[in-house]
C-alpha cells in the first residue's frame, strides 16, 4: 500500500513541477559583432567524384554579409541526396531536398576518383587511380 501512496505522490509532485526552461538563449550581438558579421565575404566549394567507390560528394556555399547560400549533395551508390540552403536574419532555412534511389554501388577497382576544391580565391585538384593509387596533381593559382 505505501507502494502506490509513494507513486502517486510522485505523479502529483511532478504534474505540479513547473517546466523547465530552455537553457538556451539567444544572445543578441553587440554593435561591433553586427559590423563584423555584415562585412564577411567567403565563397568555398568542394567536389569528389569517386570512380573506384561510386562515391559522390559535393559542396558549396557563398556569404554576403549576413546572409548564407549553398547546398551539399552526396551518393553512397545506394541514394544520392541534395539539400539546398539559405541562412539570414529569419535563420537558417531548408530551401529544397532532392533523393534519388539508386542501384547500388559500382566497384571499379581500376577507375579515378577525381577531387577538386576551391577556397579563398585558390583551386587545387588532383586524380587518385585506382589500381596504383598514383596521385596526379594540377594546382591552380
Amino acid at each position: 500500500m505505501n507502494k502506490f501512496i509513494f507513486i502517486a505522490l510522485c505523479l502529483v509532485a511532478s504534474a505540479l513541477c513547473k517546466p523547465a526552461e530552455n537553457e538556451y538563449r539567444r544572445r543578441e550581438l553587440t554593435d561591433g559583432e553586427l559590423a563584423e558579421a555584415a562585412a564577411a565575404k567567403y565563397h568555398f566549394a568542394s567536389d569528389v567524384q569517386d570512380g573506384i567507390s561510386d562515391l559522390t560528394q559535393q559542396r558549396e556555399e557563398i556569404r554576403d554579409g549576413l546572409k548564407v547560400k549553398g547546398f551539399y549533395s552526396y551518393s553512397d551508390g545506394h541514394s544520392k541526396r541534395k539539400v539546398t540552403y539559405e541562412a539570414d536574419e529569419n535563420g537558417y532555412r531548408v530551401i529544397s531536398e532532392e533523393a534519388e534511389p539508386l542501384e547500388g554501388p559500382q566497384v571499379n577497382p581500376e577507375g579515378v576518383a577525381n577531387i577538386h576544391t576551391v577556397a579563398h580565391g585558390n583551386e587545387v585538384s588532383y586524380s587518385v587511380e585506382g589500381d596504383d593509387k598514383t596521385r596526379h596533381a594540377k594546382n591552380s593559382p
